[in-house]
């Protein structure tokens, strides 16, 4: 008894210590259908635990589920025990690795775990939910549309309260979801039907998938005090069981575009100007418009220069959608133009290569030409006349100059004149610099008379490159204008700069 005694003394004595360096791994499961989840549990026992970072096992990635806390004293010690979950959701089979947890200043290891996967023909028997994923093509180009389907089938007798897709993932793909999901019954499964087009950013082999999916599904021994066992949802999800399904992967063949083209499709272009007589000053407004079908969001706004000219272009607009089970829309620019000297605007060019012919498609818009009345009547820059001096410099070629000699009082007579005459100069122009006379500008009149914010902006746009502050109340009177903006227009420093 006194050896027994003695024993359990030591082992009450030391029962602390292993819990202070107590670290160890488990897992729900060990066997798994593909797409269930597993969920990991590190439990540590001490007074300071670092539990790890995990972002992914293996390949899959690892969302942390949750830390549960407990603390006991023993022949007052106290001790806090520590459990932290993470759950991952392989489809193959592998080893979850060891994982460093510091207690108390001291790393410790936790011990490899293997994971099995079971039989997917099984699965696929015992599974209430399925995810497909479709494509029209496997073979594209740059920019091409692919029309995918993913579809969601779940067994309209199932246990299943919700089933929902996480946001889908693309590289190197531009997707857009097309229409509302559709939703329909087809024998003993309820289906989801979700449409997207991809447009491919890149040549070479793409990936796309696999999709995921949440399902929850109702517990069976899941009790209401109202309805039963199994006859209702918790509020708080505790009578759930979530799972997760993937569907299956598509790989993709881009081929590139050739001539560095960016547009796959059919394309028109036009150039119209609401007129081609204009006064000097006057803006004239020019719209872009490309139309037809294809990846119409790709074209690049127009930049648009001429001589002589202020040009200001607005920012594109695209309406794009589905036609005819075609994507495509229409791409609209409004451009500004103002001179004083008769302009051309260029004809504007657009590249695309044909889904039909298979070739690279070249279209322009004709040359526009503009009358501008009351200014210069060429764009040419007119140069100051330059005085040639000749190499000889005993004469100038363009003027004769005559020098003639004069007696010494009228030079002294014309300095005494000059002098009487410098100061009544300069006392006069100070009488009119003490009455401040000042003429008011034929600009600041109308910049004062501008009562609506476009009237304002005819007026400022041929000044737009001249000043930054002019600049700048134009950006905010287009704003006003185009949409809908509430900004305030600073007309007094748009005036002190003109004065």
């Amino acid at each position: 008894m006194k050896k027994i005694s003695i024993l359990g003394s030591i082992l009450i004595l030391l029962f602390p210590l292993f819990l202070f360096g107590g670290v160890s791994a488990s897992v729900d499961k060990r066997a798994i259908y593909p797409g269930d989840s597993v969920t990991l549990t590190i439990t540590a026992s001490g007074k300071n635990i670092e539990f790890p970072k995990i972002d992914k096992i293996d390949s899959f990635d690892v969302r942390e589920s949750g830390v549960s806390t407990n603390i006991v004293i023993i022949n007052g010690n106290m001790t806090t025990t520590k459990k932290k979950l993470y759950s991952f959701n392989p489809d193959k089979n592998l080893t979850i690795p060891s994982f460093s947890v510091k207690v108390d200043g001291k790393e410790y290891k936790t011990a490899p775990i293997a994971i099995k996967i079971l039989d997917s023909k099984s699965a696929k028997a015992l599974r209430d939910a399925s995810l497909e994923l479709r494509a029209n093509k496997n073979i594209s180009y740059v920019a091409e549309p692919i029309n995918l389907e993913l579809i969601l089938k779940v067994k309209a007798n199932a246990n299943i309260a919700q089933a929902q897709i996480e946001q889908p993932k693309f590289d190197n793909l531009w997707v857009k979801q097309v229409g509302d999901v559709q939703k329909y019954q087809e024998g003993d499964y309820i289906i989801q039907k979700y449409r997207f087009l991809a447009f491919p950013q890149q040549s070479g082999i793409i990936e796309i998938g696999p999709i995921i999916a949440d399902i929850a599904k109702i517990k069976k021994d899941a009790y209401d005090p109202f309805f039963g066992r199994g006859m209702t949802i918790s509020l708080f999800g505790e009578d759930l069981k979530w799972s997760k399904i993937r569907s299956n992967k598509l790989v993709l063949k881009v081929k590139e575009l050739p001539d560095n083209l960016e547009l796959f499709g059919k394309f028109n272009i036009k150039a119209e100007v609401d007129k081609k007589r204009v006064k000097a000053g006057e803006a004239v407004n020019l719209t872009i418009t490309v139309e037809g079908v294809g990846n119409i969001d790709d074209v690049k706004k127009f930049n648009i220069d001429i001589p002589n000219a202020v040009v200001y272009a607005d920012e594109p607009k695209v309406i794009s959608g589905i036609r005819d089970g075609q994507y495509g829309g229409r791409f609209t620019q409004k451009v500004a133009i103002v001179a004083d000297s008769n302009f051309t605007i260029p004809s504007l060019t657009l590249k695309y290569f044909d889904k039909d012919s298979k070739k690279e498609v070249i279209k322009k818009t004709k040359a526009i030409d503009i009358e501008v009345i009351g200014g210069s009547k060429s764009s040419a820059v007119i140069q100051k006349p330059k005085i040639e001096v000749a190499s000889d410099n005993n004469y100038i070629t363009k003027e004769q100059v005559v020098v003639k000699k004069e007696s010494s009082y009228i030079k002294y007579l014309t300095l005494i004149i000059g002098f009487i005459l410098g100061v009544a100069s300069i006392l006069l122009w100070q009488k009119f610099k003490s009455k401040k006379v000042k003429k008011e500008l034929p600009i600041v009149k109308k910049i004062k008379k501008a009562k609506k914010d476009k009237e304002l902006y005819k007026i400022l746009l041929p000044y737009a490159k001249e000043s930054q502050i002019v600049a700048n109340e134009l950006k905010k009177l287009e704003d006003n204008i185009y949409n809908s903006a509430k900004n305030k227009i600073n007309k007094e420093a748009i005036i002190e700069y003109f004065e």
